[in-house]
């Protein structure tokens, strides 16, 4: 007997709305760094500007829609809602030594330079098969800021693209992490 993918769809859909998961969602992998010296705005200013990440880390590249005349898009930073094409660049490590890199549509749907939270979620499949909860929370520290660079990968497939990915992700958001820090403490020697 052959499914229709159609059919597995809403069977996911009808698990998930009976609130039953085949594996319980993985914790988020997370990477922190501290970058001495420099203030929360200083670090804000590079990962605001996701377009022009390309200019100083090979881990990702974001390619920001221009709508209407906007000159804050032109600049590469994204608005809020946003459908940004992130092509992540992939660390030898696991899976990503397989693959060299992959795209992703994903929305932006937090850019709040009062808390320094900026977060999106993956738009390639229906969320109820895979979602995610994408966030950077800069924090002020004594002695700088800190940097979360964080991921929690949801629904159905979210453990397993865990289970799968984890390591690569890892590894791409601690070299971007050191990235975004040397990228943040140049801007501030200029």
């Amino acid at each position: 007997m052959q499914i229709s993918t159609a059919d597995r769809a809403a069977f996911a859909m009808a698990l998930v709305a009976a609130g039953l998961t085949l594996l319980p969602a993985p914790a988020p992998i997370e990477a922190v760094h501290a970058v001495p010296h420099l203030g929360q705005a200083e670090v804000w200013r590079p990962l605001r500007a996701m377009g022009l990440w390309h200019e100083w880390t090979d881990t990702f590249r974001v390619d920001v829609p221009v709508v209407g005349n906007s000159e804050q898009e032109r600049a590469g930073v994204p608005v809020e809602g946003s459908l940004l094409s992130i092509r992540t660049f992939w660390r030898p490590h696991g899976l990503g030594a397989l693959l060299p890199s992959t795209a992703s549509p994903e929305r932006l749907t937090v850019a709040d330079e009062a808390s320094f939270r900026m977060c999106w979620r993956v738009e390639m499949l229906p969320a109820v098969l895979l979602d995610t909860d994408r966030c950077f929370v800069l924090t002020k520290l004594a002695t700088g800021t800190e940097v979360v660079n964080r991921i929690q990968f949801l629904g159905l497939l979210g453990p397993v693209v865990h289970a799968i990915m984890g390591g690569a992700v890892h590894a791409n958001f601690e070299a971007f992490n050191s990235h975004l820090a040397a990228a943040a403490q140049g801007a501030k020697r200029n």
